[in-house]
This record gives structure tokens, sequence and C-alpha cells, in this order.
């Protein structure tokens, strides 16, 4: 699957927008997330049990709050990044490599190979990648999973799953919203 969505930020300096790969229905779903927030834009979230292979460095990170936070920072391999697989029960975010977005309207693009892998590419730059996207195999609780309760479970690979744009606190526009199969990839055809 190979998504492009187009965005303007009608609201500086507010919540975040995302596109998220779902495998499931709650209201806080389990889901794989490319984040769509200013000076955010291309961050990965892994949420409520799923996790991805990437390499990465360990990065200050100053948060819209002011917080200095160490945060795993997309890294290639061939860069210096240390291959990790990062993801658990609850939130984690993963940030992207660069910030190549810029004031008006900007293009994302996902592309989604199944569990394979994932890539974010944000002004036709390529700020993230993962491979073997996973989730916990069992449903998912209006809990999230606690850290005991994940240590003891099997993680599977996500073969399907939703693909939803989200508005979380803030306006955001979206324009020319683009999803079509990867060609020789598991759609084509159908």
């Amino acid at each position: 699957m190979i998504g492009r969505v187009t965005w303007f930020p009608a609201t500086p300096g507010t919540g975040p927008p995302q596109l998220l790969l779902i495998p499931n229905e709650l209201v806080w779903p389990r889901s794989i997330e490319c984040q769509i927030q200013e000076g955010d834009v291309g961050d990965c979230f892994t949420v409520r049990g799923t996790q991805v292979a990437t390499s990465v460095e360990n990065a200050d990170v100053v948060t819209p709050l002011g917080v200095t936070k160490k945060l795993p920072r997309y890294k290639p391999e061939a860069d210096g990044g240390k291959l990790q697989t990062i993801g658990d029960g609850g939130t984690n975010r993963i940030v992207k490599s660069s910030t190549p977005e810029h004031d008006g309207w900007n293009t994302v693009e996902v592309i989604v190979r199944g569990s394979e892998g994932s890539e974010h590419i944000v002004n036709g730059q390529t700020v993230f990648r993962a491979t073997d996207l996973r989730q916990l195999e069992t449903p998912l609780s209006a809990s999230p999973a606690k850290a005991s309760d994940v240590a003891k479970q099997k993680w599977g690979p996500i073969k399907r799953g939703r693909i939803a744009l989200q508005c979380e606190f803030a306006e955001v526009f979206y324009r020319n919203i683009e999803i079509r199969a990867i060609p020789q990839g598991p759609l084509e055809g159908k």
C-alpha cells in the first residue's frame, strides 16, 4: 500500500494529526502511526501492542512543552544506526531522521509492504524506515497492556488493518489523498 497525504496545519502549534495503520477497532486503536504534526512530521509511534524493527541512535529531543527527553531517532545502519525492536503494550515514539517540512502545504507518503516494512517520506525525503511490523497476538483490551503481561505474550506479523486519518485536538486540512497498491505487491490485481 502506498498512501500519500497533503495537508496544511490550520492552527499552528496545536495537536497532532496522524496517518495510522490500524489492525483493530477500538477508540484508541492498536496502531503504527506516521505523525503529521508541525515539527514532528514523519515520526513513528507504536501504539498499544505494536512493534517495529528499525535502526536508531539515542538523541536529545525537545518536546513541544520544552522538556528534553532521550528518544530513539531513526538513523540508517549505513550511517551508524543500531538495529532495535521498538514497541510494547504502551506508546513508543521513534523520531524521524530530519525535518524537511515547510510552511504551507506539505506531502507525506507512507509506503507499507504488509508486515515486511514501512517507509515515511516527507516532501520527497525518506525520514523513517522500519521492518518486521508486528502486533501482540492477544486481543486488545480497553486498557493498555502492562509490561509484565506483554513479556509473556506472543508477537505476530500485522497481516491486515485499516488506514485512518486522525485529528487530535487541532484543526487540520487534508487534500489529494491517494491510496494505491504497490506494483508486484500483495494487492496487485485485486
